[in-house]
């Protein structure tokens, strides 16, 4: 998903800021956000 700061959900992981497009795309993020972090690198 692309960068957009434009984007309304957002959550703090560690000392990241994450933006989600949806409500949805946060909750799947945060029920596992170590599955999602590895993926991007962190």
């Amino acid at each position: 998903m692309p960068y957009d700061t434009t984007y309304k959900e957002w959550t703090v992981y560690k000392t990241d800021t994450i933006h989600f497009c949806s409500p949805t795309c946060k909750g799947v993020f945060e029920k596992n956000p170590e599955k999602f972090m590895a993926k991007l690198g962190k």
